[in-house]
């Protein structure tokens, strides 16, 4: 429910209600594995079948599973231009 609403909000204050979104799904994070942490990965990726233009790209297997932020960069970028680029 707040990414739908963080997504409707900044659609309606640029104006444009078809602005294309793509999500970055939380890689796997092993200090935090737990049924909060899958509950968020699985809400990501309900996203796109819930909210009109938007994408969720998962990352698991492109990101390291004790790092938050992911080191390679250029693979996941790469999903997202893909995304982008093809919808």
């Amino acid at each position: 429910d707040l990414l739908s609403a963080f997504i409707g909000n900044v659609r309606h204050q640029l104006r444009d209600e078809a602005l294309p979104f793509v999500v970055v799904q939380l890689a796997d994070y092993l200090p935090w594995d737990g049924p909060g942490w899958r509950g968020i990965q699985a809400a990501q990726l309900k996203a796109q079948d819930a909210i009109p233009h938007v994408n969720t790209v998962v990352c698991r297997d492109v990101c390291q599973n004790d790092n938050l932020h992911p080191v390679n960069k250029r693979d996941l970028s790469a999903r997202i231009v893909n995304i982008l680029c093809n919808n």
